[in-house]
């Protein structure tokens, strides 16, 4: 017994001195700090501005966002997952090339569509420039970030989360009104390059038009990440979509806060739960062990999600309008009924992280993508036809959603894992 429990203290003096560890602490750490700057942020700006400049937000981010998702190449994950050689210049460049392209599909792309809308205003250009930046800003930090340099990217991505967050709440005080919300993620972008650049983590990007073959190469390494980008970003923003169209701005306003305080938890997890993660299965565990430390991750993160979403929803009444303000009590319902969004969401992330490490995207996006689909879209027509609040039909269909989503993922998974064993013992 003495040995054993001797072992297991070795093995836990081992792991807190480890690299993934110190890397997990930070991100955790980092992940603290951001989401609480900007929940208080968020309650300052709740007061300077009004429900329906959320709502204008909310759809104008969502109309770039579908646009991004048809037109996205999903540059910066398929660098964190390639093995070595394909970071040389001539393969690289194969990158950089679709990032060329995809920045001005998108941008034209997204153009064309606010026009459409009516929505092509100051705020909106600004949003646009910002998002086209920051998939090559993003780009460098993945290069970066196969390193595990986990401590100064916490560092500067925190940096410029504090900075942006600031910046809005000074902006709206001193009249700058909804453009704040627009100029955010300018400054964080800012911020992060900069840290980059401080640290020596830039990168020199060759660039170079691509030919057919180079497309034909590219493509057949990111047909499995660009369906799943695209339907991940096409779920959330078409949720949002709907509720604009169905009810307007003012209950999308309130449908953004309440999701804002509902995605809280997967904001400080998401560092470790899906970045780190798919890092870490990628490049640091072995094949034959990523099924069991998959397993590890969701049971043992499951059990703490469960009990912060009880606890949500159990003080969402008092909490939130004394947070908010008494005008914004219809979040308290909405947020209530998002609490599987609570709990499912970083599960998912794991999920998905765990079969982008190996490339093999078609049962997540089968089992996964469907799961998560197919709840959201039958209370989506149930809305359009009956005569509901269509805030909270749409809350609960989120939660649904990620719960029959973690669960048909990890399903699959366990196949996946079952059917490998048994094909290696018959070997």
């Amino acid at each position: 017994m003495d040995k054993d429990n001797k072992n297991t203290l070795e093995r836990l003096r081992r792991f807190l001195a480890s690299e993934l560890f110190e890397s997990a602490s930070w991100l955790a750490g980092g992940g603290v700090i951001k989401a609480a700057v900007a929940f208080l942020a968020n309650l300052a700006l709740v007061r300077l501005l009004s429900p329906e400049a959320f709502g204008q937000f909310a759809i104008i981010r969502a109309d770039v966002s579908i646009v991004g998702a048809l037109l996205n190449f999903r540059t910066g994950p398929l660098l964190l997952q390639a093995p070595e050689e394909e970071l040389k210049s001539e393969n690289l460049s194969r990158y950089t090339g679709a990032l060329i392209a995809e920045t001005i599909l998108v941008g034209a792309g997204a153009l064309v569509t606010l026009w459409l809308l009516e929505l092509l205003t100051v705020g909106a250009i600004v949003f646009l420039i910002t998002s086209l930046a920051t998939t090559w800003i993003s780009t460098e930090l993945k290069l970066y970030e196969r390193n595990f340099e986990y401590k100064n990217i916490t560092v500067f991505e925190s940096a410029g989360h504090i900075f942006s967050q600031v910046a809005a709440v000074l902006g709206a005080y001193f009249g700058l009104g909804a453009l704040v919300l627009y100029l955010r993620n300018a400054i964080r972008q800012t911020t992060i390059l900069e840290g980059l650049r401080r640290v020596g983590g830039l990168r020199r990007l060759p660039i170079r038009w691509l030919t057919l073959d180079d497309w034909h190469k590219y493509f057949q390494r990111l047909k499995g990440f660009w369906t799943d980008g695209l339907l991940e970003r096409l779920y959330d923003r078409t949720v949002v979509m709907l509720v604009g169209g169905i009810a307007g701005q003012e209950v999308t306003g309130y449908f953004y806060q309440a999701r804002r305080l509902a995605i809280t938890p997967n904001q400080i997890l998401r560092p470790i739960t899906y970045r780190m993660a798919f890092n870490y299965f990628s490049h640091r565990v072995s094949v034959n062990r990523q099924y069991q430390s998959l397993v590890r991750g969701v049971v043992g993160g499951g059990v703490g999600l469960f009990m912060v979403g009880m606890a949500v929803f159990a003080l969402a009444d008092p909490v939130v309008p004394w947070l908010l303000g008494a005008g914004w009590e219809p979040v308290v319902p909405m947020l209530r009924a998002m609490t599987g969004v609570i709990v499912g969401m970083p599960l998912f992330a794991t999920i998905q992280a765990y079969f982008m490490s190996q490339n093999k995207l078609k049962p997540f996006l089968l089992w996964g993508r469907t799961g998560q689909y197919l709840p959201i879209l039958s209370v989506a027509a149930v809305v359009l036809v009956v005569p509901v609040n269509a805030g909270i039909y749409l809350s609960i269909g989120l939660s649904a959603s990620f719960a029959v989503g973690v669960a048909a993922a990890w399903g699959a998974a366990h196949y996946q894992d079952r059917t490998l064993r048994d094909s290696n013992l018959e070997t």
